[in-house]
């Protein structure tokens, strides 16, 4: 048996408790069933927030015993995550009203109009929950860190890759290439480097061979999470190398050499084909499931290659709305017909097109306009000390408003500490992905 739904629990300042008790009633008339209390003092505010810990904040300003201006100074006072919405009776002042929102005011109402002040309450506290989810996950993650201790993290910081084309799976959060790792080492000559280099790329090269003609393959997912809330869950889909002395094996340390070989476009197949099998078993049981899914030039450019999407598409019994394919800004810029042949054709079959590591070249605006993507995932460099630097915040802000005018949506990945996450949502930005968040698993267990 499904859990009944939490009701929102509502502090309601107005100088007037009856008139509290009317909103409540009048939301139940309407079908929102809500927990409430009454502030009738801004002397109080604080310490009734501290008592019964609201979910939500309204507001009736009723001057000279409530005033607009002395309650947004109270409310600013607040430490809480604690969303607000002014009532009115249609009389209130619009500087007022826009200095409300400017204050932090999530939406203004009339007092009276039941219906639209219930959309606005759900609306609220379906985000608050959402917020409240990042941040327990959050938690268990710090929790987790601390308990297996840094050494993951810090080999996982600030990986990028030096082959853009190597994109099936590659790499964590913004998608590392996979060119970087091959023969590392220190004191080694130019020629002995390049030659272990060599060395290790062929022997990736025949355990890419044997891994598609067996199970050495596995895909791992990271979760793209929504800091707006909208009930489906997206993860980010990876691919790994499983090898029983070295165990798993990331894709910045083999899929070099499935360029190098010629087997990227079977590395590709390799992962949508399997990608798909999870996400239908997946969706027959429920799951609001969707993917996202790295591929390589070399795939793109493979005849046939839509025409065989297409057909999986149909065996499998997924919608291609379920599927967002990821592909490099850089590359985008190279080869622009190319791409915008490629998201023409996505569009046909229902799937979604996302921009990878974006921002950072010159005139983003231009690109956005002449190329049909759904989804923009944010360079790393755009975000890595945003929360310490005004000025790149600010660029941030102009960034993402530029992708929400654009009809899309922005992804941050690479998120590596909570002040970040903050700087993110003050901004906007619409999804979030990294390792501070959840680490790429080999499971798909929903996130609690």
């Amino acid at each position: 048996m499904e859990n009944a739904p939490v009701p929102p629990k509502l502090l309601i300042l107005s100088p007037q408790a009856d008139e509290a008790r009317s909103i409540l009633a009048g939301l139940r008339q309407v079908g929102l069933e809500a927990l409430g209390d009454h502030c009738p003092r801004l002397e109080e505010l604080a310490a009734r927030v501290a008592a019964t810990v609201p979910d939500l904040l309204l507001c009736l300003p009723r001057p000279p015993h409530l005033e607009l201006t002395s309650a947004l100074t109270r409310y600013q006072e607040l430490t809480q995550d604690l969303p607000l919405i002014i009532l009115t009776a249609g009389d209130a002042d619009p500087d007022q009203l826009l200095q409300a929102r400017r204050s932090g005011a999530r939406d203004v109402c009339d007092r009276g109009n039941f219906p639209w002040m219930a959309l606005l309450i759900a609306r609220e506290f379906h985000d608050l929950q959402q917020r409240r989810l990042v941040w327990e996950l959050r938690q268990r993650v710090q929790a987790l860190e601390e308990t297996c201790g840094k050494a993951g993290a810090q080999a996982t910081s600030g990986q990028r890759g030096a082959n853009p084309s190597a994109l099936a799976g590659a790499g964590d959060g913004a998608g590392s290439g996979a060119g970087a790792g091959f023969g590392s080492g220190s004191g080694a000559s130019p020629g002995t480097f390049q030659a272990r280099e060599r060395e290790d790329a062929r022997q990736f090269a025949l355990r890419i061979n044997r891994a598609l003609g067996g199970d050495y393959f596995q895909l791992f997912y990271q979760p793209i999470i929504s800091l707006k809330g909208d009930g489906e869950e997206r993860y980010n889909v990876f691919i790994r190398l499983r090898n029983d002395r070295q165990g798993v094996r990331e894709a910045k340390e083999f899929l070099a050499a499935a360029v190098q070989s010629g087997r990227m476009v079977a590395v590709d197949h390799w992962v949508i084909e399997h990608a798909l099998l999870a996400l239908a078993e997946q969706r027959h049981n429920g799951r609001q499931l969707n993917f996202f899914i790295n591929l390589a030039e070399e795939t793109l450019r493979e005849p046939g290659f839509i025409t065989w999407l297409a057909g999986l598409i149909d065996r499998q019994q997924v919608s291609g709305n379920w599927l967002a394919f990821q592909v490099l800004e850089e590359q985008v810029r190279a080869n622009p017909t190319l791409y915008t042949q490629f998201a023409q054709d996505l569009a046909r079959l229902g799937c979604h097109l996302a921009l990878n590591r974006f921002g950072i070249a010159p005139h983003p605006d231009r690109l956005l306009t002449g190329l049909a993507a759904d989804y923009v995932k944010l360079d790393a460099q755009l975000t890595a000390g945003v929360a310490d630097d005004e000025r790149k915040e600010q660029q941030l802000t102009q960034l993402v408003g530029l992708i929400r005018g654009q009809g899309k949506a922005s992804i941050a990945t690479n998120i590596e500490d909570a002040r970040t996450l903050s700087v993110l949502w003050t901004v906007g930005v619409d999804f979030v992905q990294g390792n501070f968040l959840q680490r790429p698993a080999p499971t798909l267990e929903p996130i609690q």
